[in-house]
């Protein structure tokens, strides 16, 4: 009887289900609302990206258009993106809660408008654009064209938004109940299909519900198929996660087939790269219309599919920058392939032709393997790239600025083949339905947490890879999809911790200020030069700047040394923007946070790399640095909450373990590099006895001597790449050459990456791959040459677990740490002036039970104020000068800071406290005779 009873109780809710699903005009899906979100988000992405372009143009060019209108429109993206990001992340909320509801509607409405209006804003400037075009002629028409070119998709693109958030707005307010998704629905109507059979295995439950393919925990919702003819019957069958990391776009297959390998390509529809009319990557993809969500791959095989066998992209890295050219395939080889493909042993055949072409044109010299296009010929300066193995000498000669520029055959073009370079596609990942986190307790400021039912989203927006070049890591190129690929994970479970953000961005400005003294010192070139902690960020935000955030390295990498050291200069005498330099370093610290965590959480639980997510996020809105790792498995089925509880007793026992292990190890990687860099490099010198190679040295290591000596600092890799681009490395070859040393600069290119270590460049100024950074899952993982990492995160963390004292302002390091009070604040204070008193009477206008000891004095001028706006308020009556707060029973500050004077430089400490301890330190202060309270009119 209580099985009838519960199996008919079932069936009435799912009758419930089925009667609003029925009712399309009642209902909206979930899916719906976040895939207009998405395509809201892009277009606004789309609009800030042509307003950065328009930033670039000309002063000339600019000042002849309202610069105000496009000012506006960019803190206006700004705002309408924030909006829609935190409506992604509440979107179970919306009809859970009618205020929640309400106010998405209003929200709407005004995206609406703004759109409408900017629309009309941006149709008038380019009506007015074009009337004053009529005044010039010649080159500045031509630049007044793209202008009016770009402000003419601006407008598009905010009809797009406003078209988008219209249509959703008119579909929310119609509709009553928000639904799950068709897949869900569709078990649904299985399962009440019959009267004494339910039509539905129990497997098929089980998929739908939890996303899991089977025991092995495949994650059912992230399939993708992939076909390649003639190489498997079947289509593959991959994860998101196998697809991206196997198989990316852009990136020729390394698959054989007919025995050619890289033969297939798949590409992406992108905003900055310009594909030929003929590949049509809707005929390559398949996306789900109604999740957009990626359903199957059908690469173009260059040898059959593409009528030259051949494919040309180009790649715009910003205005007035040369385009980056990539050739795939080969006629040549197309064509020996029909030729032979008929006789047995055909692929040796097509190689004995190719070695009789690469005799002709050479004479003599090393034949490729003509049958691998996953192999590419390449230039040096980052500006091509092709896998027709024919291609010896540069096909883009006249489309490139340098190659038109170069008498016969153009010196830049790779000497040698090299495997295509690994494409990353890029994730972007958030938590978007997270159960209230369960906080552990804190170390200090900084707060552990778990969470379980934690719904996690992927987006894949760009793909980014380094070309090839003389050093290990050529420039960057990244690529924008026009839309995103998207991947939403089952349920999981997460760890992390968070620490307040207006306290880390007061450590920094600490840091940053020039008047404080003791700022660590770091290595950066063996027995030569040490630069300080903040002159090193400067130096790297200074590049992360001039190379558009490390996306657009060309331009800076082909200045003259001297070039890069007076804009520097320029940069520091007009000031930096702090604001822009504290956010850079924000993120840098983040992301070095995450990885941090990644690699001690795989480490201490034991958990393979793969079965994990890291995560970290930037929340001024909750004034948090948020970092977490989560389970990458089916259903959370590792349970690392639980996991971390039994390895350390608590989560918060895992935090302090945690930041006790980093330092410790990061500590030790700095005293490597200063204790045993003298053996290495005598080691080295001692192994590169060739006067050659130590006479290239010497010259990489005076160049680098005035960049540091001026400020800047490169990473080596970087370093390298600015030899070559900027063309530094023909005046060396020149000059060792007179001296009869080397033949030529070729000789020179060979020889640098062994004489950047013999140089006693430093290696390691950044973090790199082998300690700090791991590669997989990072996701910016071309961007980190130039992200300042590892010695930001040991001074950080050591300030911030109490290991190490910190200088600071009371008005700006003083404020972040006093308004971490959230219950209770006591402040021994002798001193007291206005600033003063508004820190205790904030606090406690928040809820803050506030206590305070200070001088009769201070007591008499400012006591009946503190006391009616809820201030407890002691008077000493023995002189004392001692300062020292505790905050919610829990921290102890030992300072030489008053509540007074707040812009004077003082040095602050933070102790753990127990609540017992902190009751006793209290107690004992307003005990016995030493005070008496405050009663006002005492005096």
């Amino acid at each position: 009887m209580e099985f009838k009873s519960l199996k008919d109780e079932l069936r009435k809710k799912l009758n419930e289900i089925l009667s609003i699903s029925y009712k399309p005009e009642e209902a909206i899906y979930v899916d719906d609302i976040t895939n207009a979100l998405y395509d809201m988000d892009n277009s606004v992405d789309k609009i800030m990206l042509i307003i950065d372009e328009i930033k670039e143009l000309p002063e000339g060019i600019k000042q002849i258009i309202d610069l105000k209108i496009i000012n506006e429109g960019k803190n206006k993206c700004e705002e309408i993106k924030r909006n829609i990001g935190n409506y992604i992340s509440e979107i179970d909320d919306i009809f859970i809660s009618g205020k929640i509801r309400d106010k998405f509607i209003n929200d709407l409405e005004e995206i609406c408008n703004i759109a409408e209006d900017a629309e009309n804003k941006f149709l008038q400037l380019r009506n007015t654009l074009r009337g004053k075009m009529r005044s010039f002629s010649g080159r500045m028409i031509g630049n007044l064209k793209k202008l009016e070119r770009k402000i003419n998709e601006i407008k598009k693109n905010y009809e797009e938004l406003g078209e988008i958030s219209n249509n959703l707005l008119i579909t929310l307010r119609g509709k009553k109940t928000l639904m799950a998704s068709p897949e869900i629905l569709d078990l649904v109507r299985s399962l009440n299909l019959g009267k004494g059979v339910w039509g539905v295995w129990a497997h098929e439950i089980v998929e739908k519900f939890s996303g899991i393919r089977s025991v092995a925990g495949e994650l059912y919702t992230e399939v993708v198929s992939i076909e390649i003819p003639s190489v498997h019957e079947e289509p593959l069958r991959l994860t998101m996660d196998q697809l991206l990391s196997r198989y990316p776009p852009f990136e020729p297959i390394q698959i054989e087939s007919d025995g050619i390998r890289g033969r297939f390509v798949w590409f992406m529809e992108s905003t900055n790269i310009f594909l030929p009319k003929s590949i049509q990557v809707d005929k390559c993809i398949e996306v789900d219309e109604n999740t957009g969500k990626l359903i199957s791959i059908k690469p173009f095989d260059l040898l059959n599919d593409i009528q030259n066998g051949e494919v040309r992209i180009k790649i715009r890295m910003g205005l007035h920058k040369p385009f980056i050219h990539i050739k795939y395939g080969s006629k040549d080889l197309r064509n020996l392939y029909s030729q032979y493909r008929k006789y047995g042993d055909f692929i040796k055949k097509i190689q004995n032709e190719y070695e009789k072409h690469v005799q002709g044109m050479r004479g003599s010299g090393k034949a490729y393997s003509v049958s691998n296009l996953g192999y590419c010929w390449y230039c040096i300066l980052g500006l091509g790239l092709s896998t027709d193995p024919y291609d010896r000498t540069c096909p883009f000669k006249q489309e490139c600025p340098v190659g038109r520029r170069t008498q016969g055959e153009c010196r830049e073009w790779s000497w040698s083949r090299r495997l295509f370079p690994k494409v990353y596609v890029v994730p972007e990942r958030k938590l978007i339905s997270a159960a209230d986190l369960e906080y552990g307790q804190p170390l200090l400021f900084i707060k552990p947490f778990g969470a379980t039912g934690v719904r996690i989203h992927e987006l894949y927006k760009r793909a980014q890879w380094y070309m090839p070049s003389v050093t290990p890591e050529g420039p960057v190129v990244e690529v924008h999809f026009k839309k995103a690929l998207k991947k939403h994970l089952p349920k999981t479970n997460v760890i992390g911790f968070e620490i307040p953000l207006s306290l880390i961005k007061a450590v920094i400005e600490s840091l940053l200020d020039e008047k404080i003294t003791g700022k660590p010192e770091i290595s950066v070139i063996y027995n030569h030069h040490n630069i300080s902690l903040d002159k090193l960020l400067l130096s790297k935000f200074f590049i992360y700047h001039m190379t558009k955030k490390g996306l657009d390295t060309f331009s800076f990498l082909q200045m003259k040394d001297n070039e890069i050291i007076k804009k520097f200069n320029q940069k520091i005498q007009k000031g930096y923007n702090q604001d822009e330099v504290v956010n850079f370093a924000v993120d840098v610290l983040g992301h070095t946070l995450a990885h941090l965590f990644y690699s001690y959480v795989s480490n201490a639980l034991e958990i393979e790399p793969e079965n994990l997510l890291y995560m970290y996020n930037v929340d001024e809105k909750n004034n948090v640095l948020q970092v977490a790792v989560a389970e990458n498995s089916a259903w959370g089925s590792l349970d690392i909450v639980k996991h971390a509880e039994m390895r350390f007793g608590s989560i918060g026992r895992m935090l302090e373990e945690f930041v006790n292990n980093i330092i410790e190890f990061l500590e030790k990687h700095e005293e490597d590099i200063r204790m045993h860099m003298h053996n290495y490099i005598k080691m080295m010198q001692n192994v590169l006895t060739d006067s050659k190679m130590m006479k290239i040295a010497d010259e990489l290591r005076n160049a680098y001597m005035n960049l540091i000596s001026n400020g800047i600092v490169l990473d080596t890799a970087t370093f390298l790449n600015h030899i070559v681009i900027s063309g530094q490395d023909s005046e060396i070859a020149k000059r060792l050459q007179h001296q009869g040393l080397i033949d030529g600069v070729g000789e020179l290119r060979k020889r640098l990456v062994d004489a950047v270590v013999a140089s006693g460049i430093n290696t390691c100024i950044d973090g790199c791959t082998a300690c700090v950074m791991l590669d997989h899952g990072c996701t910016t993982p071309l961007t980190q040459n130039i992200s300042l990492s590892r010695n930001l995160a040991m001074y950080v963390l050591k300030k911030l677990s109490g290991k190490e004292s910190i200088k600071g302002r009371g008005n700006r390091l003083g404020l972040a740490v006093f308004g971490q009070a959230e219950k209770s604040f006591f402040a021994f204070s002798p001193y007291l002036d206005e600033e003063g008193v508004k820190i205790l009477t904030d606090l406690a206008q928040r809820g803050v039970k506030v206590v305070l000891i200070t001088h009769k004095e201070f007591a008499a001028k400012f006591g009946e104020r503190l006391r009616e706006r809820g201030v407890n308020v002691y008077i000493m009556r023995t002189t004392r000068h001692d300062k020292f707060y505790i905050i919610d029973e829990r921290v102890r500050v030992i300072t030489s800071q008053n509540l007074s004077k707040l812009s004077s430089i003082n040095e602050f400490s933070f102790e753990p406290l127990t609540p017992e301890k902190a009751e006793s330190i209290v107690r004992q202060e307003l005990g016995g005779s030493a005070v008496e309270r405050y009663r006002g009119g005492y005096f």
